[in-house]
């Protein structure tokens, strides 16, 4: 089980250790050193942020249970990207926490996983049973996300395509620093054609970034 980007590396290079190809991991290795030095090109601007410009970000795992992902792999990411995670004061990586503590947090970006079925009209129309939304930053702000579904789940720390979401994330925790610096159409075009010998049309891209419902075009 990954906790960073390190060990999903280790866990990659596992795996094709016991299926044999070496050669195609070190094409996944070769992807992912790339992304993370494309990030930390840019630490130097993200260094220069004062605390005021580092967005408070929630990552949900569950919303019901109110599960939400609290450090390893996403709250390293959303370090190196600009952003301040939610600190729940426990070492659990998914702990569940209460609505108090949230509208305590009052994040200002929120990412909703693909373990369940809201969307960001859910929190914008604030429709969720027994829960209310309606004051927080985020939905104020419309800085709610559904995260992209690929070949898999973006948001869990042991998804293949973890770079993606690296990119996909720092371009809404830090638009400024990295709106225009990965074009995600390209790159997810990128993963599916270099790793799956898949050509997606824009109609694909579109349904695997969820924007129709996040927004954007």
């Amino acid at each position: 089980y990954a906790t960073d980007l390190e060990s999903l590396e280790t866990l990659i290079t596992m795996m094709g250790e016991i299926l044999n190809c070496p050669d195609r991991v070190q094409m996944f290795l070769d992807w992912y050193h790339d992304v993370e030095s494309r990030v930390a090109a840019k630490s130097g601007a993200v260094a220069k942020l004062s605390a005021a410009d580092k967005p408070k970000v929630l990552h949900f795992y569950t919303v019901d249970d109110f599960k939400v992902y609290n450090i390893g792999a996403n709250a390293n990411m959303t370090t190196d990207e600009g952003g301040t995670n939610i600190d729940t004061g426990t070492t659990d990586e998914i702990p569940a926490v209460t609505m108090e503590t949230l509208l305590t947090y009052d994040p200002d970006i929120i990412f909703i996983s693909n373990f369940d079925d809201y969307v960001p009209d859910d929190f914008y129309n604030n429709t969720i049973p027994a829960q209310d939304w309606s004051n927080v930053s985020a939905v104020k702000k419309r800085q709610v996300y559904k995260v992209p579904l690929g070949l898999y789940r973006w948001a869990p720390p042991n998804s293949i395509e973890k770079p993606l979401y690296y990119m996909w994330t720092a371009q809404h925790v830090q638009p400024s620093i990295f709106g225009s610096y990965f074009d995600m159409d390209k790159e997810t075009r990128y993963f599916f054609k270099t790793f799956l010998d898949y050509d997606l049309d824009d109609a694909q891209v579109s349904s695997i970034l969820h924007k129709e419902m996040n927004g954007e075009k």
